[in-house]
């Protein structure tokens, strides 16, 4: 198992530890220890640096992560999608898989801090998120469960691909990637 320690005071000095629990892919866990509560701190002052640090330290924990980036990369090519995202449950970015480039650099962490927004006023008005359609002038946006613990981002700019289409892939992928999971899961 992996961990991350938030230490802001001498090891001596520290009266209070927390320790977070992030679930990604089905059964990948990652352990973040706060030590008095400055992660919360940290979280608010810097979240999209941080956000990005904690998705690239995921990132680097998935076993096999090039296999995944390789099915991510079918997956986008198979629904003619321009970018595909995977998430882990608190919208952390797993991994992404890009067919046309994008200028804004920092997307994935805009759309995580939007993502987060969405979900708690979700939990505020006590419902459950499960999936989502973004639909503008230049693009659409599906955004949905994947596997446990994993949404997926369907991103398409060809206007002429129909909702329906995208959805039923992402239903097709689900099985796919469940079976990779038990595949790594009995290894």
């Amino acid at each position: 198992m992996n961990s991350i320690l938030f230490v802001a005071l001498p090891v001596n000095l520290i009266v209070d530890v927390e320790i977070s629990r992030v679930r990604f892919l089905g059964n990948l866990v990652l352990n973040l220890w706060d030590c008095d509560g400055r992660c919360k701190n940290f979280l608010f002052d810097t979240q999209d640096g941080l956000s990005r640090a904690l998705s690239s330290i995921v990132h680097s924990l998935i076993p096999n992560v090039r296999l995944l980036e390789s099915h991510l990369q079918n997956f986008a090519t198979i629904c003619e999608a321009d970018e595909v995202v995977l998430f882990e449950r608190n919208i952390l970015v797993i991994s992404h898989s890009t067919r046309t480039e994008h200028p804004d650099v920092h997307r994935f962490e805009k759309i995580s801090n939007y993502m987060k927004q969405f979900k708690l006023r979700c939990s505020k008005a006590q419902t459950q998120f499960r999936s989502m359609e973004i639909r503008q002038a230049n693009f659409t946006a599906f955004f949905d469960v994947l596997i446990t613990n994993t949404y997926v981002m369907v991103i398409m700019s060809d206007p002429t691909v129909e909702s329906a289409a995208t959805q039923m892939n992402i239903s097709v992928a689900r099985k796919h990637f469940e079976k990779l999971e038990v595949a790594h899961m009995t290894r």
